[in-house]
């Protein structure tokens, strides 16, 4: 498998993988010259660093919107729905999920984000303040027991989620609740 090339001997073996070298350096070449064009139609976002009047770089934030909600959820989530409410003071993990659903986990996210607008964690965790939420409006448990319920395992993590999610306490809110006249 050898081939003359003018009068040297060259393995064809050789001349392919030169060959493919070159193609290879040729894409990388288009590839950057790509990237740097779409780099360079960002620029005008930034303000003029040359500018005396320039201090720090102006962004345009970006906004990610969600899918509209639904009006009604289709009959492929509301079983599954009730399931999860039912079993909020267990561990539900989204491969639990999916398994009673009988989908995969990437369709059980997709389906959520289509018709609910979130992601399957982040409407488990909402559902599990909001029966926090219930409990400290309509009982005496300490926030220990109400954790259990609702399936965050500790008073500590309780109140992280709430106040991450509501901006508050659980004590707090439960104070803000009971000074509300009936």
């Amino acid at each position: 498998m050898f081939t003359t090339v003018s009068g040297t001997v060259v393995d064809r073996a050789e001349t392919a993988a030169v060959a493919l070298a070159v193609f290879v350096a040729a894409v990388v070449d288009v590839v950057v010259a790509v990237v740097s064009f779409a780099c360079a139609e960002r620029r005008p976002f930034f303000s003029n660093p040359v500018s005396s009047t320039a201090k720090t770089p102006s962004v345009e934030p970006i906004r990610l919107a969600a899918p509209p909600h639904p009006a009604q959820i289709d009959g492929t989530l509301a079983p599954l729905l009730e399931w999860i409410t039912a079993r909020l003071s267990e561990p539900v993990t989204i491969e639990s999920m999916a398994a009673h659903a009988g989908v995969s986990t990437r369709t059980l996210t997709r389906r959520f984000a289509e018709q609910l607008g979130t992601s399957p964690g982040q409407w488990l965790l909402a559902q599990r303040i909001a029966t926090a939420r219930d409990l400290l409006e309509s009982s005496d448990l300490p926030l220990e027991a109400i954790a259990r319920r609702v399936g965050l395992s500790s008073a500590t993590n309780l109140r992280r989620r709430f106040l991450n999610t509501l901006g508050t306490t659980p004590g707090a809110y439960r104070r803000a609740f009971r000074a509300k006249p009936r």
